[in-house]
């Protein structure tokens, strides 16, 4: 009879229970809408030089053709979004669903030339930086995690494959455990055995500050992997097959080695006429079909302010420069030659592209990338000959004329790599500002509902953080860290004002920049003191924030309580390397004129990075911090302004190791209920004593940099970085 008396009052219980879970789920685990931009965005002012030049779609890595033949299939790969596929020669592009694929890029893959259904990829960005000195070496979300295998031609994918062993055949455990403080960034197959592969990978030494570099050989499909090269600071960037002799195989780092038996033994070519390994940063490497036995290599230096091409002849011959361009950033070097006419040679200078060319008994050097976006990261010569492709930050391009002029392959990429978005919450209508790596700051306005997202470039540059008034359409604020400069505009981006912001400061690469909510022309941006004005943006003033002394201690983010602007938070970059944490984050109650350290219990910054700080719409001293490289602590918050003993709690549950936070806000219409950007999408935390929940739905969980809501219409916006922006609408 007890039994029975309980049941019904059991049932109201489970039913209000999963009833809670299912009006959470409604809330926000809808379908998000993709915004793009789909296209290369419009130029707001056809004469300003700064739009043509930073004018583009977002960054792509390497090219890849489905056959040696012509072929109308390409698969672009993307630094963090999988890949791209165009079935029209890259007229237009779509992103395949890439089901079992991690939330990361593709720095390269193979097509097995046995059966075209099945793709071998790297995963990770090919460019990623590892700076021993960050927590993360600051580019977790860019680290390769592991090769991946798709049996039918990239829908679905199985990985991490393979058991990776020492050259002493020793397995090496927990090898892509995250993160993985690796880069693999290429791969190759044998010609006729497509069970042989290799690959090149390298890492940094947390002691030596060196780039240790590997090679990798495989002779069952991926299943195993055993290392047949290991080079102390080999900074192992490049891999090629020599099209006319498929055993013989190159690696490309501080100097070039070769393999004449398909990687079973390797040696350094250094004495055949290559500089010492001690100057130079990487060597980049090329060959053709139409030059049998000739070796293209270019050098790009640790010091100096050239690149150097050198040409080897013959197997048996030294190499000898030929030629010099302006020296590019080791991120961004490639090489290329023309598959069918060897004196075709294109190589990266500074930003652009050169090339070495024959005419008659001479050769020569030219420009050959006029028009074509800045920042060259690949360069892929098309088997058949007659096209090179540019990877650049602004998307893919082709050209039909030895680089004379270039045609943008941009149409359906949707691999924008958004820094920071800004949205006004004005009834039906949205505004959105969006800072584009690399590509400038973009800007949409349409009718709630309509969600028809036509953007426009309002300006150039690296966009970055941009700021808007969160009840106007008409003042908006454009941010530009990387350069130190900011604009403003009064009339909803019509026309655009240059403010005189401090110089001569260091500052994050990301500079910060908040907005009061009740005064939009009261502003705050951050160097190594923060600065506020009163007036949008014409004169600026220091508030002092105590470590404002050191040039190390840079400020990463900044934010106004918007129920109350007088007070102020600062949160300063890098850890403290020590669990006494001090310095790192600051309130202000009184506007600034005295600052208090509440960085003591802040746990996530003793051996990680603050990443980004929010306040509750509402209440002043509710505060949530974000964290960028920890293995444990991802999130805190404070309901006391972070002052008092056990002032700071741990919401981290339920993120995962991967989810590292990149931006927080807050939703105003509930208790307490936050949404995070992190390194795997958007996340959701709904009550204090909750865990974090996936609210991806079907989206593709993409790095996320910064994710803003519109109050008033109850919209969430995503900037991603790697597929453009994002929308869901909120109940």
């Amino acid at each position: 009879m007890f039994a029975d008396s309980i049941r019904p009052l059991l049932f109201l219980v489970v039913f209000q229970f999963f009833g809670v879970l299912i009006n959470t789920y409604t809330l926000t685990a809808q379908d998000w809408l993709s915004l793009g931009p789909f296209e290369k965005p419009a130029q707001m002012d056809t004469n300003d030089r700064s739009l043509r030049m930073a004018n583009g779609a977002g960054r792509v890595g390497t090219l890849k053709f489905s056959s040696m033949k012509r072929s109308s299939k390409l698969l672009l790969c993307t630094p963090f979004d999988g890949i791209r596929v165009s079935q029209n020669k890259g007229a237009s592009w779509q992103a395949p669903v890439l089901a079992g694929l991690p939330a990361v890029g593709i720095s390269d893959m193979v097509i097995d030339h046995c059966n075209h259904n099945v793709l071998i990829a790297c995963t990770g960005d090919a460019d990623a930086v590892l700076d021993p000195n960050g927590p993360g070496m600051n580019s977790e979300a860019a680290q390769s995690r592991g090769i991946y295998r798709s049996a039918d031609n990239g829908a679905t994918w199985s990985g991490p494959i393979g058991r990776w062993m020492d050259q002493d055949g020793k397995e090496i455990v927990d090898f892509w455990k995250f993160p993985s403080y690796k880069v693999c960034r290429k791969i190759v197959q044998h010609a006729t055995n497509s069970k042989m592969l290799l690959t090149i990978i390298h890492t940094n030494s947390y002691t030596t500050k060196k780039f240790d570099s590997y090679v990798y050989r495989s002779l069952d499909g991926g299943l195993t992997w055993r290392q047949v090269l290991a080079v102390a600071d080999g900074c192992f960037k490049d891999l090629e097959v020599d099209p006319n002799d498929k055993k013989i195989v190159y690696v490309g780092g501080r100097t070039v080695y070769r393999s004449m038996d398909f990687g079973k033994t390797w040696q350094s070519m250094q004495s055949m006429g290559l500089p010492k390994d001690s100057l130079v940063n990487r060597c980049e490497i090329a060959l053709s079909k139409a030059a049998p036995g000739k070796l293209f290599v270019l050098v790009n230096y640790r010091k100096g302010s050239f690149n150097d091409l050198f040409i080897a002849k013959s197997l048996v011959d030294s190499l000898h420069k030929v030629c010099s361009g302006a020296a590019s950033p080791t991120w961004r070097t490639t090489l290329a030659v023309d598959a069918t006419n060897p004196g075709l040679i294109y190589f990266s200078a500074g930003n652009k592209v050169n090339r070495f060319e024959q005419s008659g008994a001479s050769w020569r050097t030219v420009a050959a990338g006029i028009g074509l976006h800045d920042d060259l990261h690949d360069l892929t010569a098309d088997p058949t000959g007659g096209r090179i492709y540019a990877s650049t930050d602004g998307g893919l391009s082709v050209s039909t004329d030895s680089g004379k002029s270039w045609l943008e392959c941009y149409s359906g990429l949707n691999v924008a790599e958004c820094w920071g978005i800004a949205v006004s919450s004005v009834k039906d209508v949205v505004t959105i500002l969006a800072g584009l790596q690399d590509a400038g700051t973009i800007m949409t306005r349409f009718q709630v509902g309509d969600n028809s997202a036509n953007w426009t470039i309002v300006r150039g540059g690296d966009g970055m953080k941009p700021a808007v008034s969160v009840s106007s359409t008409s003042l908006l604020y454009s941010n530009d860290g990387n350069n130190n400069l900011m604009y403003r505009s009064q009339d909803g981006g019509a026309t655009w004002k240059q403010l005189a912001i401090p110089r001569g400061l260091p500052a994050e690469y990301l500079r910060p920049l908040a907005v009061d909510a009740h005064r939009p022309n009261r502003l705050l941006t951050g160097y190594n003191d923060l600065f506020y004005s009163n007036d949008s943006g014409n004169s600026w003033k220091a508030l002092h924030v105590p470590p404002c002394q050191s040039e190390k201690n840079l400020i990463v983010s900044t934010a106004f309580a918007p129920s109350d602007s007088q007070v102020i938070y600062v949160a300063y970059s890098q850890p403290t390397w020590s669990n006494n944490v001090r310095g790192k984050l600051f309130r202000t109650s009184d506007g600034g004129v005295t600052w208090e350290d509440i960085s003591a219990g802040l746990k996530g910054a003793a051996w990680a990075a603050i990443s980004t700080l929010a306040v509750h719409p509402t209440k002043p001293d509710l505060v949530f911090v974000g964290f960028k490289g920890a293995a444990s602590i991802k999130a805190m918050c404070s309901e006391s302004g972070g002052k008092g003993e056990n002032a700071w709690k741990d919401v981290s549950s339920g993120l995962p190791m991967e989810g590292d936070i990149n931006a927080i806000c807050v939703d105003p219409d509930y208790e307490f209920r936050v949404y995070a950007a992190t390194h795997h999408g958007v996340w959701e935390l709904s009550s204090a004593n909750s865990s974090w929940f996936d609210i991806n739905g079907s989206a593709r969980p993409v790095y996320t940099m910064d994710i803003v809501m519109d109050t008033v219409n109850r919209l969430l916006f995503a900037g991603t970085h790697g597929a453009g922006i994002r929308m869901l609408q909120l109940r």
